[in-house]
């Protein structure tokens, strides 16, 4: 078939199935803490291939190619021309401006002070402004306004991204990478400000600031993910600020927050934020800074599994700070992947006992030693004991601290610790109707090495149990780890 049957082909097609099309290579939002995924660059090239197909295809793809941006380096020659290309689209276009909801720059952005030797791509930006600036025209005053104010109008360029969030009127999320902050001579680590001035200015312009960055709800920071200390070597002693760009937090509507491998900022953050995810390095002092958030709904802690450095504390820093935070809590995921420098500062108990305090709390994702501390005292509480009694949901991990004897016990010795289990399971199902009354969905997620054949979701065992929760209303799903 030759080009032009296709074309006739595709313009006969209806519009929906034209969008059922495009929409299988729709981009997700960048997920915070991971690199530039070759799915989202191949569906990216197969969005603008289907653009340049056909007007109709060009008409249905563009919202998608433009809803989710994720820019960043060229693999090879470290260039940034796709931010800058990206950046004279919507100075020129003001129709994509509010198209732009979620916007990951992937680029190391540059610090606060120019004569640091840093990591960052602002010279990569300069160069591509330069050589691809000339040209620029604008249509309007108000627009003429917004380009001088986010600094567009001067040849040298300082990192571009300011003036991308100024004129992406319609944002929702945004995500950007800093460089890993390395400590110096025992004087702390770099402070990272990317742009700040730019934001707060345009925010404040009397003209243009009440249309600009309106829609912003959530702000993502993370550092290069490609750099080999990322993950690993020497991981406990870097990373990154979560207010390496404060100016965002002036935005009127950011609730959410995320960061990987934080350093420090978390006292930075807007007073009305509602939603907190911190992945990476976890500092035991950072919840009792996060407990002061008076609207605080939703919080997910998940630390990286290698070594942090412990804190020497006076108190119960996670169990204090999670109190403070049970008149709003809705919704806890705190993963520790049994963290061993982290669960040293859970207290004399080594559970989170103020759980129980959380009376507001409705989904709760938690590892069992959390609650019971050690696995020798499964068969001396009762589950409905240890959780509030307000949930709707419960994801429990079974997994136990490094040092704990039932790590160490061999296979075909588990059977005690097996039947353990059950009637703790047993006994949950039971107390469920007049301690757990709005419960409506129970995960366990079990470990294979722990788990006995008879526990498989297919075996009678567990479908007895199954049916106990069933019966009461509450849907039991099995899963291992």
């Amino acid at each position: 078939m030759d080009n032009q049957a296709v074309k006739s082909v595709i313009n006969g097609l209806e519009p929906d199935i034209l969008t059922s099309v495009v929409k299988t290579f729709a981009i997700e939002p960048h997920e915070t803490g991971y690199p530039l995924s070759s799915e989202a660059e191949q569906n990216k090239a197969n969005l603008v291939s289907l653009c340049r197909t056909s007007h109709q295809f060009r008409f249905a793809a563009t919202p998608y190619l433009y809803n989710t941006v994720i820019l960043s380096r060229a693999r090879l020659g470290r260039n940034c021309d796709s931010l800058v290309l990206f950046l004279r689209s919507l100075a020129e276009n003001p129709l994509l401006r509010s198209r732009v909801k979620h916007l990951a720059c992937l680029i190391n952005l540059a610090p606060a002070s120019p004569t640091i030797d840093h990591d960052s791509d602002a010279k990569f930006i300069n160069t591509g402004w330069e050589k691809l600036s000339p040209g620029l025209t604008v249509s309007t005053s108000s627009d003429i306004h917004l380009l001088a104010l986010a600094g567009l109008a001067a040849t040298a360029l300082a990192n571009g991204f300011s003036p991308l969030l100024c004129l992406a009127t319609g944002l929702e999320s945004v995500l950007f990478q800093v460089p890993i902050q390395h400590p110096l001579d025992g004087q702390g680590k770099w402070k990272y400000a990317v742009a700040s001035s730019i934001i707060n200015k345009v925010l404040r312009d009397p003209e243009i600031g009440q249309t600009v960055l309106q829609k912003l709800t959530t702000v993502k920071v993370q550092p290069d993910m490609e750099h080999p200390l990322a993950l690993y070597e020497g991981a406990a002693h870097i990373g990154i600020g979560c207010d390496a760009c404060p100016g965002l937090f002036e935005a009127p509507n950011v609730t959410t927050v995320e960061a990987f491998k934080e350093s420090c900022g978390w006292e930075a953050l807007p007073r009305g934020i509602k939603d907190l995810s911190l992945y990476g390095i976890i500092k035991p002092e950072t919840l009792g800074i996060i407990s002061g958030y008076p609207m605080l709904e939703r919080l997910t802690v998940q630390p990286a599994p290698e070594g942090m450095a412990e804190a020497v504390l006076t108190a119960d820093v996670f169990n204090t700070g999670l109190a403070k935070l049970a008149p709003t809590l809705r919704y806890l995921d705190f993963q520790t992947m049994a963290n061993t420098s982290l669960t040293s500062s859970y207290g004399p108990t080594k559970c989170l006992g103020s759980l129980v305090q959380l009376t507001q709390l409705e989904d709760l994702l938690i590892e069992i030693f959390a609650l019971f501390g050690t696995s020798a005292r499964i068969d001396q509480l009762a589950l409905a004991d240890v959780v509030p009694g307000s949930l709707k949901k419960l994801v429990l991990t079974e997994r136990w601290v490094l040092g704990d004897p039932i790590l160490t016990t061999k296979r075909d010795r588990l059977g005690p610790y097996r039947e353990k289990m059950m009637r703790l399971l047993v006994r949950f199902a039971e107390d469920c109707p007049s301690r757990m009354p709005n419960l409506r969905n129970f995960v366990l997620v079990r470990h294979g090495d722990m788990t006995e054949e008879v526990c498989r979701p297919e075996s009678p065992a567990f479908e007895r149990l199954k049916l106990l929760f069933t019966n009461i209303g509450v849907k039991l799903s099995l899963e291992c780890f």
